[in-house]
């Protein structure tokens, strides 16, 4: 009995030796967002417009959508968004027998975008500068699982699982922009995002339990509890590039109508990331503790993550001085969204299959949306309503993900008439069905995401 006690340490000893020499080629990020995924912009009108504001980004926001836009900006600002977000996830795992996954609702507060902008003439052309902070990506999340599996392979022959994964980061930006003018009716800008770590805590933590209990080979009680805690520093540079075409040539009904076309590019690219790996194994034979074994385990590892292109084009037409209506599309590659631990060894993160095998293709967003004012001399009364489609990229296909928005706003003017400050309000629903996105007992596991985001804005018009 002694012996076959001693046997079956050494095969739980020698099983996790062998998975911790193996799990290199499986460190990739676990970059579950509480968000989506796709590169969009920020702030409480645009959002309030369903995202479709390549072709409008007339605010301090238009950084981050079009820096071209910048340009139509024509005295200092400061602005500052807010936003709350309250997501769920419902998973549906009633169909394997004895498991059970629960379904996990999160609440995030965050600062979502905070910007000044200084407009300038130089040598007779007109100029912005804007400096810019951006809150992209969100992952904070709790999950837990539990399932039994009889006959299990190893040292069990009967097994009760119990895993539970927190996480919690995000992802932000310090990004200068300028935008200058070609013609008068042609508008170019440029973005550049400092992906800090030091400056901005940019990375993400996860903590993952796991409880297992059962018989082993000679129907004699084990438990096993493991804790693996990961911490990823990420840090990079990419730019974006705008243009603005404006024309008045547009008619309806016989009068003259703007009309502004636009186009965004986000360049690729590569950010390093610093991965800190702990792993803690206990293993308990309650019978006889003489052969509990204990495991402990940290490696730190340098990882390069490969961050798609992406880029847009946005229409907006304007009906009159209080009606405009936007339509946009947008389109991520993230078949290039790639995990490199040396030239030869390339992961998926949205799979977790080495390159050749993901087969992931890219999302095409499309958003529209439209904004009315009620004009009054001493304030304007902002409408705002949009519906989009904002698929996920993922296995074999896109995830469908659809959402819509409305909001409202008011614009205050001074004695002199002069804008003096504005206030934006949002409603953000997105939701969809995601295949794939958990495992359970060999099987995967889909899930229904219903996500709700309040923005709010404020902007000072300084002069």
């Amino acid at each position: 009995m002694k012996k076959l006690k001693v046997v079956t340490v050494l095969l739980i000893v020698f099983s996790i030796t062998i998975w911790s020499q193996q799990s290199s080629l499986a460190d990739y990020p676990d970059m579950d967002m509480q968000a989506t995924p796709n590169p969009v912009g920020s702030g409480a009108r645009a959002m309030g417009m369903g995202g479709a504001f390549i072709g409008v980004a007339d605010d301090a926001t238009a950084a981050s959508w079009n820096p071209a836009g910048l340009l139509q900006l024509t005295k200092p600002e400061l602005s500052i968004v807010g936003s709350y977000f309250s997501g769920e996830n419902e998973y549906g795992a009633s169909h394997v027998d004895g498991g059970d996954i629960t379904d996990h609702s999160s609440q995030i507060f965050h600062l979502n975008y905070a910007s000044g902008v200084l407009p300038f003439t130089f040598f007779n052309r007109n100029l912005v500068l804007s400096f810019n902070y951006q809150h992209l990506y969100e992952f904070s999340m709790d999950i837990s699982k539990t399932w039994r599996e009889e006959d299990a392979e190893g040292v069990f022959i009967d097994k009760l699982h119990k895993d539970s994964k927190h996480q919690q980061g995000s992802l932000c930006t310090l990004s200068p922009a300028r935008a200058f003018m070609i013609k008068r009716f042609l508008f170019l800008g440029v973005t550049c995002n400092f992906w800090d770590h030091e400056l901005l805590d940019n990375g993400w933590e996860n903590i993952n339990t796991q409880y297992a209990e059962g018989t082993e080979i000679r129907d004699e009680p084990i438990i096993t509890r493991s804790e693996i805690y990961e911490k990823y520093d990420f840090s990079g540079f990419n730019m974006n590039f705008g243009f603005l075409l404006k024309s008045d040539y547009f008619r309806l009904f016989g009068k003259k109508r703007q009309i502004q076309f636009g186009g965004v590019l986000k360049t690729p690219f590569k950010a390093d990331i610093q991965h800190e790996k702990q792993e803690k194994v206990y293993t308990e034979f309650p019978e006889d503790p003489v052969l509990n074994y204990y495991y402990d385990h940290i490696s730190r590892n340098n990882l390069t993550l490969e961050m798609p292109l992406s880029y847009g084009l946005g229409l907006c037409f304007h009906f009159s001085e209080s009606l405009a209506l936007a339509v946009d599309v947008y389109k991520t590659h993230w078949d290039q969204y790639v995990l490199v631990y040396d030239s030869d060894d390339r992961w998926s993160p949205i799979n977790k299959k080495r390159e050749e095998e993901a087969k992931i293709t890219p999302t095409t967003q499309i958003r529209c949306g439209g904004e009315y004012v009620f004009q009054n001399p001493k304030r304007d009364i902002h409408l705002r309503m949009g519906f989009f489609y904002d698929p996920e990229p993922a296995g074999d296909r896109p995830d469908d993900v659809y959402g819509a928005s409305c909001g409202s706003g008011i614009t205050y003017r001074g004695e002199s008439k002069k804008e003096f400050f504005a206030l934006d309000f949002v409603y953000h629903y997105r939701f969809g069905d995601k295949q794939d996105v958990e495992t359970l007992q060999g099987e995967s596991i889909d899930c229904e995401i219903k996500e709700h985001y309040f923005y709010a804005s404020v902007i000072f018009y300084l002069i």
